[in-house]
């Protein structure tokens, strides 16, 4: 499943790791450039940790321009 640019953000990837966590059909996940932060990410892997998905990309880029 390719959800990647969507931002989701938290709150959205909340309610896909809860359908995660009853859905065993789904292998493949691809999230990338949805603005998951820390709290997205911590219910997304324990979602992960009972399921069947064996490829799961996950690429958040970080914008470093504001650090500076």
């Amino acid at each position: 499943m390719n959800i990647g640019g969507n931002d989701i953000g938290d709150s959205g990837v909340k309610y896909l790791a809860d359908a995660l966590s009853m859905n065993k059909g789904i292998t493949k996940l691809s999230l990338q450039l949805n603005q998951i932060g820390d709290n997205g990410a911590k219910d997304l892997s324990a979602s992960l940790m009972n399921n069947n998905v064996n490829l799961f990309v996950f690429i958040q880029i970080s914008y470093l321009f504001n650090c500076v």
